[in-house]
């Protein structure tokens, strides 16, 4: 009896040791994603991706330029940034694997609760979402238009690219969305000296002004409700 009680309580010890051993291996694999270069610096990951002329632009807000083999990269282009001057987030991005269509959501961007669904500039499968962009953060905006967000191995890239907008034909777009945001929805009260806007502007909005720029420059937006 006395030996089936010290085998049982080693047993016991045995079970416990694991359970902790365990348990801090876990946390240290934590803390080494915490410590880790990217986490400390996202900037790290964000570093800007080939020439603006190489960029094809969709009317939802993203951009997508040939990468390197058979891969595609995707962005966020400047009138998101115009709305987030200098932060913003990147939500529910597609796990690797994910097929994506033309068109259709891939994730979401902004800041808090004042959040936009970015569409996808073409099809293809998710292979790799930018280390940065992973991280629950805000993100430096300057840095991270200038980099990629969502890495695609595209499936009918040339014919889709013909449907999407030039670097100049973008840059008129958001430029005419731009002035009609000065003009209709903040009218004037978000501006700073010299016309640029406060950088917190669309955290200060009311829901319903938040819902009534949504409607006017996202009115896709539903599709992701």
């Amino acid at each position: 009896m006395v030996l089936l009680l010290v085998l049982i309580t080693i047993m016991v010890f045995l079970v416990v040791d694991y359970w902790l051993r365990k348990e801090d291996q876990t946390i240290g694999e934590q803390e080494n994603v915490f410590a880790s270069p990217i986490f400390l610096s996202p900037e790290k990951a964000l570093q800007p991706v080939g020439e603006l002329e190489s960029r094809r632009y969709h009317p939802g807000h993203a951009w997508v330029m040939q990468g390197e083999g058979q891969e595609a990269l995707i962005g966020f282009d400047n009138f998101i940034s115009t709305l987030f001057p200098e932060e913003i987030c990147i939500d529910k991005l597609p796990p690797r694997g994910t097929r994506v269509q033309q068109g259709t959501p891939i994730c979401r961007i902004g800041l808090g609760k004042r959040q936009a669904p970015l569409l996808a500039p073409v099809s293809g499968e998710v292979v790799e979402t930018n280390p940065a962009c992973t991280v629950p953060i805000v993100l430096p905006t300057q840095k991270a238009l200038h980099s990629w967000i969502i890495k695609i191995r595209p499936r009918h890239f040339h014919r889709e690219v013909n449907n999407l907008l030039s670097p100049e034909q973008a840059a008129i777009l958001n430029n005419r969305l731009r002035d009609d945001l000065y003009t209709h929805v903040i009218f004037g009260q978000y501006l700073n000296d010299g016309g640029t806007l406060s950088p917190n502007f669309v955290r200060e909005l009311s829901e319903a002004q938040w819902q009534e720029l949504l409607l006017r420059y996202f009115s896709y937006a539903g599709v992701d409700k």
